[in-house]
């Protein structure tokens, strides 16, 4: 690699990210795991991206397919060429109003005793 990408650099990949993302706060939004590469390398590889990756980005997002249900899997089986700089995990996440989280605390209370019924339950 040319040099360390600096924090703003790694800011506007996430920024471009979040973009492609648009908006994952949907109920059924699966995780995202996207390569870092520096742009200079890529189209060093392939000068055919010139044109594409011509807005002065010095890292490129690229998605990866994500092949696993769990997330801690993903990543303990995910290895990255020596070109890749880092990555980006994209998770979402539900945040619950306080009195939503006492009233599910409340209705799981008498399922923790069983945790099948409690993991269940908590599915549904």
């Amino acid at each position: 690699m040319a040099g360390t990408p600096t924090q703003s650099d790694l800011g506007r990949a996430i920024r471009d990210i979040a973009d492609h993302l648009g908006d994952i706060a949907e109920a059924n939004a699966r995780p995202g795991l996207f390569a870092l590469v520096e742009t200079n390398a890529l189209i060093q590889q392939d000068p055919s991206l010139a044109d594409q990756l011509s807005d002065g980005s010095v890292l490129t997002a690229i998605e990866q397919e994500f092949r696993a249900d769990d997330v801690e899997e993903m990543l303990a089986t995910t290895s990255w060429p020596p070109t890749v700089a880092g990555c980006v995990l994209v998770q979402p996440i539900v945040v619950l109003p306080p009195q939503a989280e006492q009233d599910l605390d409340s209705a799981f209370e008498p399922l923790l005793a069983d945790p099948t019924a409690a993991d269940e339950a908590a599915r549904t």
